[in-house]
């Protein structure tokens, strides 16, 4: 599974023992129904006044998780994981780029209008 990451590094899992038991991290988006394509471009959350050059907390991030896949983040605490779950959730919001979901932008969708389901 080919991954493409810009800024923040992202590995695909090296192998789920049993594919309907989900860690922590794991990605399986579904919208009406059906598995959906997640696409970040060049996403990236900075928090408070952030001057030029100051890391924010995703910096460019730039993955596409095809329909059907599962994608695991991992990294040390503070990369990001945790926020760039909740941007695709909207939950936070993000300081520049974009995300789609399902080939559809959704950065100004409020949550309970993303019509999907994470677990």
């Amino acid at each position: 599974m080919p991954t493409q990451s810009v800024g923040t590094r992202v590995h695909p899992p090296q192998s789920l023992h049993n594919p309907h038991r989900l860690k922590r991290g794991a990605v399986p988006l579904f919208v009406d129904g059906r598995a959906a394509t997640v696409e970040f471009e060049h996403v990236s959350k900075v928090y408070g006044a952030a001057e030029q050059g100051t890391p924010g907390a995703v910096n460019d991030l730039s993955l596409v998780v095809p329909a059907g896949r599962i994608c695991v983040l991992v990294g040390p605490s503070g990369c990001g994981k945790t926020t760039t779950l909740r941007m695709i959730a909207g939950l936070e919001e993000i300081s520049g780029g974009e995300i789609l979901i399902g080939g559809d932008v959704v950065n100004d969708v409020p949550p309970k209008d993303r019509d999907i389901a994470m677990v």
